[in-house]
């Protein structure tokens, strides 16, 4: 199998036995055959972590509640009271209200691994200091965090397997060999990598596609593009049902409306991502769905 196919598999796999930290091995691979500093860069961060907040992609920037333990007059200790950090200053509150994941995809993996787990990210002691009788009537806040929950921590994970299935799909439809070729032997213009890259995984959409394969494209995705989007992945199932079981055909076109009636919702990535899975073996569907993909992955909200 092709280093590229390989990496779609992962990309793809429901299986919760395959590791993200691994599949982004494999991509750090592809990286130095693709003499990409961009995509290496990226591979290595989601590795490694990211070493400054300014350097974070967007879907590392959580939007979160805070949590803390208030001792009251009496000296009693009342523990986990949500904070409402309305009373902040607003060059304060941005700082507890959002969350900055650095952590590399391991440590973050191996944080899903113990169930029912929830990171805390602590406050800075001098946001404390300022506001700690600001919260409650004579209750004095001694200690606060801010709460990421194990859904918003699979809600990276998730994004990254997709930015990394949707380059993977892309740069197999530059070359399908781009993969398995000798180290730094640019088998594809990096003019069109980094494309490919600001598409997928910056998330710098500048062209979606919304027609036939010669497609008229457009920075924004309106209802009638999207009603036509999956209406020409019908007809390319369609077009192609002679090559499929019956099974596999019902299978296709079930996510594809599962696709429709779930865009705009956090349900849209997995059922893309099961599209993809289930097309990934077929060719012929593979190359006339690939001017769609960049589209979809707006769509996914990954992008």
């Amino acid at each position: 199998m092709s280093l590229l196919r390989d990496i779609q598999d992962l990309a793809s796999s429901s299986s919760k036995d395959i590791e993200l930290s691994t599949l982004l091995r494999k991509c750090k691979i592809l990286a130095t055959r693709l003499n990409h500093p961009g995509f290496k860069s990226w591979v290595e961060n989601e590795l490694n972590g990211y070493n400054d907040v300014s350097s974070l992609p967007s879907y590392r920037v959580l939007k979160v509640i805070s949590k803390g333990h208030f001792s009251t007059w009496g000296n009693s200790i009342l523990t986990n009271i949500q904070i409402h950090t309305h009373v902040m200053k607003e060059k304060h509150e941005k700082y507890v209200k959002k969350a900055h994941i650095k952590q590399g995809i391991g440590s973050l993996e191996n944080l899903l691994s113990k169930e029912g787990s929830i990171f805390q990210a602590p406050w800075d002691s001098k946001l404390l200091a300022i506001y700690a009788s600001d919260f409650y009537n004579n209750m004095i806040c001694i200690k606060a965090w801010q709460v990421i929950s194990s859904s918003d921590i699979a809600g990276i994970i998730d994004t990254v397997k997709t930015k990394i299935l949707d380059f993977a799909l892309e740069i197999e439809a530059e070359n399908p060999n781009a993969g398995d070729i000798e180290m730094n032997s640019n088998p594809i213009d990096q003019n069109k990598i980094t494309q490919i890259f600001n598409t997928t995984i910056n998330g710098n959409v500048q062209n979606v596609a919304t027609g036939s394969s010669d497609v008229n494209q457009n920075s924004q995705i309106n209802n009638t593009a999207k009603e036509e989007l999956f209406s020409n992945l019908l007809d390319i199932i369609s077009n192609q049902r002679v090559s499929l079981e019956e099974e596999q055909y019902q299978n296709i076109l079930k996510v594809i409306n599962e696709m429709r009636s779930t865009q705009g919702t956090s349900d849209f990535s997995s059922k893309y991502i099961k599209f993809i899975e289930l097309i990934n073996s077929h060719a012929g569907i593979f190359s006339a769905i690939a001017p769609y993909i960049p589209v979809l992955t707006k769509l996914s909200g990954v992008a």
